[in-house]
């Protein structure tokens, strides 16, 4: 709209009747609204799990883990985002730091324990607000659907918080999606 208002009032500045420029003016104008309709914009990253990719994959997307300076590389597709979780909770760790734990669901406990099978000695990280907040290395297969979040600066504030946050996602009905199997057998009822 600016610039449409700009080339408007160019144009009766400069007192150019001139349809030559006139037609150049437009096709600038649309050249600036085309790069800025297609200007890549770095994906979104809803809260969860990724796993943490190689520099070289073609579609890691680089973020900067929160209040440090360390850079990784994220696969851009979540292992378990919050319709796999069932709850939140704050827990204090035995060396007196908090973190957050969070239990699954059924679904999401059978996705994580096929991600951390698959992801041994490798790293994956927690997002929330499309922050990374958290990098862990799977020591094994997690068969138990709880996983936990964890950093020296989370504060008794900050854990509150997103704990809540976590929470009242999940009871407003940010469910998985039925599969087509139990879609059926309800249909069936």
């Amino acid at each position: 709209m600016f610039i449409a208002k700009y080339l408007g009032i160019l144009n009766k500045v400069i007192l150019i009747n001139n349809n030559k420029m006139k037609y150049l003016n437009y096709v600038l104008l649309c050249v600036v609204l085309l790069a800025s309709c297609t200007s890549e914009k770095a994906p979104t990253f809803e809260t969860g799990w990724y796993y943490i990719a190689g520099k070289d994959q073609v579609d890691s997307v680089e973020k900067i883990k929160k209040n440090s300076q360390d850079t990784f590389y994220l696969n851009p597709t979540p292992v378990v985002t919050v319709p796999h979780i069932k709850e939140v909770m704050i827990y204090s760790g035995m060396v007196g730091n908090e973190g957050l734990q969070v239990i699954l669901n059924e679904k999401g406990t059978k996705i994580w324990a096929d991600a951390t099978n698959l992801y041994v000695r490798k790293y994956m990280g927690f997002v929330i607000d499309d922050e990374l907040v958290h990098v862990q290395r799977i020591a094994m297969q997690n068969l138990y659907g709880t996983t936990t979040v964890n950093e020296k600066w989370f504060g008794k504030k900050y854990l509150e918080d997103a704990a809540a946050k976590l929470n009242l996602q999940i009871s407003q009905g940010q469910q998985p999606a039925k599969s087509e199997t139990s879609k059926k057998s309800e249909s069936s009822k």
